[in-house]
C-alpha cells in the first residue's frame, strides 16, 4: 500500500492528477465493501470518510493483505500492520513501522521514548500526544483521521500530513520544524508560545483557530483557508497571526 500512496503523490507532483483527485484516490485505498467486512469480522477498522470510484484501477484486494487483529507495534522496525486494531505501549521507542487501514489507540511519546520513521496510512488515530520534552521525527501521515494532536514542550520535525483530517491540533510551548500540511482539514487549532520553523501550509483549512506568541521562520503558505479566509501568501498569514487571534 505504501507504494500505491507514493505513486499517487508522485502523479500529483508531476501534474498528472489534481489535488482533489489525489485526495479521492487516497481515500479510495481505504475502501472495503460491506461484504468484505462481513467476511472479516475479526478486523476492527473505523474509517469515516466517504469513498469514491475514482480509485478504480487499484486492486484493493491485493493491497489489503496480511490481515491481523489486536497486535501491538514493535520497536525493532519489523512490523507492518494492515486492517488492525493497533495499541502502542507508552515509554517505547517506535520506529520504521507501516500502519495501514487500521484503528490506532492513543500514541503517547514522552522524554523516555521516540516516534521515528513511521508511516500511518488510511487509518483512524485516537490521539497523537508529545509530552515532557519529547521528539517525533521523519514520519508520514496520509489519508488518516486523527481526533487530536497535542504537543506540550515537545518537538515534531520532518513530518508530512497529506490528505488528512484532524479534529483538534494543540501546541503549547512546542516546535514544528520542517513540518508539511498538504490538503489537510483541521477543525480546532490552538498554537501558543511556539516555534514554527520551515512549516509549510498547502491547501490547509483551519477552523476555530488561535495563534499567540509565535516565533516564525521560513514559513510557506499557499491556498490556505483560516475560518473562511483564503491565505495565498506568507505576508497575509503573518498579518493574521500578528493580530494575536485568528
Amino acid at each position: 500500500m505504501k507504494e500505491e500512496i507514493k505513486k499517487i503523490m508522485e502523479m500529483n507532483k508531476a501534474g498528472k492528477i489534481s489535488d482533489d483527485q489525489m485526495v479521492e484516490l487516497l481515500e479510495a485505498l481505504k475502501g472495503e465493501d460491506k461484504s468484505s467486512q462481513e467476511e472479516k469480522k475479526n478486523v476492527d477498522v473505523d474509517i469515516d470518510l466517504d469513498f469514491s470510484n475514482n480509485g478504480k484501477g487499484f486492486d484493493i484486494g491485493s493491497i489489503v493483505s496480511n490481515i491481523v487483529n489486536g497486535l501491538g507495534i514493535n520497536s525493532d522496525g519489523s512490523n507492518s500492520q494492515t486492517m488492525s486494531k493497533v495499541e502502542i505501549e507508552v515509554n517505547r521507542n517506535i520506529s520504521e513501522n507501516d500502519i495501514n487501514l487500521s484503528k490506532v489507540a492513543n500514541i503517547i511519546v514522552d522524554e523516555t521514548s521516540h516516534f521515528t520513521d513511521n508511516s500511518i496510512n488510511a487509518s483512524n488515530v485516537s490521539s497523537f500526544d508529545l509530552i515532557e520534552n519529547s521528539n517525533a521525527t521523519n514520519n508520514g501521515i496520509n489519508a488518516t483521521n486523527i481526533k487530536s494532536i497535542n504537543l506540550v514542550e515537545s518537538t515534531l520535525s520532518d513530518t508530512q500530513f497529506n490528505a488528512t483530517k484532524v479534529k483538534n491540533l494543540n501546541l503549547s510551548s512546542s516546535s514544528f520544524i520542517d513540518v508539511q500540511f498538504n490538503a489537510v482539514k483541521v477543525d480546532n487549532c490552538h498554537f501558543e508560545n511556539c516555534k514554527l520553523n520551515g512549516l509549510q501550509f498547502n491547501k490547509l483549512k483551519l477552523s476555530n483557530s488561535t495563534f499567540r506568541n509565535l516565533d516564525l521562520s521560513n514559513v510557506e503558505v499557499n491556498l490556505t483557508k483560516i475560518e473562511g479566509r483564503e491565505i495565498n501568501s506568507n505576508e497575509e498569514f503573518l498579518s493574521l497571526i500578528n493580530s494575536s487571534a485568528v
